[in-house]
């Protein structure tokens, strides 16, 4: 797939920085979302980012969950059910780089499939997987 440099892939540790403002490089996860907001890239998810998202607002800020699912509904994210071909990719990531999950596996698949960038708060993804490229950790966003 060709390399689309506008296009990234935003895992749920970067995502829960929109909202639970405690967390380190909230201000550069805000620069991703309001660079969406502002039509400068595409941000592109699977959908259990959304479920991983509800789970841990719904454990930290329950009364601000709905609200904040609201407004991942409007910036209006690219959503991926999972298919064959994001299985396999996920799978092959798996299989390469020991004790990754296959929900983490499945973000760095997407933006392998789809020529896009992986943007991830999890150093310890980023260091077992980054040699498989399309990676790039929110820091260094």
């Amino acid at each position: 797939m060709a390399e689309n440099k506008n296009l990234y892939i935003v895992d749920a540790s970067v995502m829960l920085k929109w909202f639970l403002k405690n967390e380190n490089d909230v201000e550069i996860a805000l620069r991703v979302r309001n660079d969406r907001v502002l039509r400068k890239v595409d941000i592109a998810v699977p959908t259990h980012a959304f479920y991983e998202i509800m789970n841990t607002l719904g454990l930290k800020s329950p009364d601000e969950m709905l609200t904040c699912l609201s407004q991942l509904y409007l910036l209006r994210l690219n959503q991926y059910d999972l298919n064959l071909s994001l299985a396999s990719t996920a799978q092959e990531l798996m299989r390469k780089f020991k004790g990754v999950t296959f929900y983490d596996a499945a973000y760095h698949a997407l933006a392998l499939n789809l020529g896009g960038t992986f943007i991830t708060a999890d150093t310890k993804y980023f260091e077992k997987t980054k040699s498989a490229k399309h990676i790039k950790l929110l820091k260094n966003y």
